[in-house]
């Protein structure tokens, strides 16, 4: 496995972006085979697609982060459209942060997102809070 290659996996994996992952290649001054440039965030994506790595908002997206879920996720389950929980996070009724790396929001799983917002939807609870997460 070439050096590119393997940086860039361990970065990925850290849930480092493309961007950042561009930098910290730029700050050890490892530089594009062909044309010997620094890295910009396109020449990273396009080695990640090379080796068929996904990024970490794609993982996100397909639901592969283990112990958080989406909003994409959890929306059809309940079911209810998505735009009533960013309506709720917008207006204060659901508080959550968006994740740190990720920059989405992701429910912690151990707090039962489902149910919560389920019971949210009902009528039955007025808020919800999944701030202590991330």
């Amino acid at each position: 496995m070439n050096y590119r290659r393997l940086i860039t996996k361990k970065l990925m994996k850290k849930g480092h972006a493309d961007k950042e992952i561009a930098d910290i290649l730029n700050s050890k001054n490892v530089r594009t085979c062909r044309l010997q440039s620094a890295y910009s965030a396109q020449n990273v994506g396009a080695l990640r697609r090379r080796y068929g790595l996904v990024s970490p908002l794609h993982q996100v997206r397909l639901g592969k982060l283990k112990g958080f879920k989406s909003i994409h996720d959890i929306a059809p389950k309940i079911p209810i459209d998505q735009s009533w929980i960013y309506r709720k996070i917008s207006n204060g009724t659901i508080k959550i942060n968006k994740h740190p790396v990720y920059q989405c929001y992701l429910f912690p799983t151990y707090q039962h997102p489902l149910q919560k917002i389920r019971d949210l939807y009902r009528k039955r609870i007025m808020q919800i809070s999944f701030t202590k997460e991330h």
